[in-house]
């Protein structure tokens, strides 16, 4: 009986759309974690999800999200599972299942390469003068208005703008996590990682399960495939 009522719960809800498919969702704004390119869902999560599904005979549906919308569309079903980028925090504890840490990062600084020698504090950076860009609902904005207090804080709605508000000089400094700076220097010379005194608290990257019955088995499944699988993606 247990069973059937979990397969309605399947149907009536439409999280998937069979028994063996499973619904992500994902901002896709997050390289080298999640992204688009020439219309191709790319990325370390992604890949990770895509040998996940593939392994326990799964087909992978992805669902676009946005970092505002994200809690609120897994909470809400429309999709079961979230990835990319995702930091753990306590907040995320309450409302979801969590996987075991996927990467650890810190956040960091990224400013233009030729400003590398006007930031090497927080201090330097909160100042009047100094304009902050952050995606909203993301803990970029956290980050950002727990460290400043003069500073001024511009939002945009995704992770893709500020990095062209640093580039055209809209902006002066984004926080981001350091896998994501380094990432962006790459692709872009330009921008650079800021050498501050101050080190932020490394933060682990997860993969958030719906807080139900689907959702806790899959991050059963998930965790016990990913602790015998992590060390084939983390080098």
């Amino acid at each position: 009986m247990k069973f059937i009522l979990i397969l309605l719960t399947f149907i009536t809800t439409n999280i998937f759309a069979t028994t063996t498919t499973i619904v992500a969702g994902s901002t896709f704004d997050y390289p080298p974690l999640t992204y688009t390119e020439d219309g191709k869902y790319l990325g370390y999560d992604v890949k990770i999800m895509q040998d996940f599904a593939k392994y326990n005979n799964l087909t992978l549906q992805w669902v676009k999200t946005s970092w505002p919308t994200l809690n609120d569309d897994l909470l809400s079903n429309k999709f079961i599972v979230a990835a990319g980028g995702i930091s753990d925090n306590p907040n995320r504890r309450k409302l979801f299942s969590i996987s075991d840490p996927i990467f650890i990062t810190r956040k960091a600084a990224l400013i233009r390469c030729k400003d590398i020698d006007k930031f090497h504090t927080l201090a330097d950076i909160d100042s009047p003068q100094i304009k902050v860009v952050e995606n909203r609902g993301g803990t970029n904005l956290q980050v950002a208005k727990e460290h400043l207090k003069l500073a001024q804080i511009i939002t945009s709605p995704n992770n893709q703008l500020p990095f062209e508000y640093l580039l055209q000089g809209t902006a002066d400094v984004m926080f981001t996590d350091d896998i994501e700076i380094k990432y962006k220097h790459h692709k872009n010379p330009l921008l650079c990682m800021a050498k501050l005194n101050e080190q932020f608290q490394a933060t682990n990257k997860v993969i958030l399960f719906a807080n139900n019955d689907i959702g806790k088995k899959l991050q059963l499944q998930f965790n016990s495939w990913w602790r015998n699988n992590k060390a084939n993606y983390i080098k």
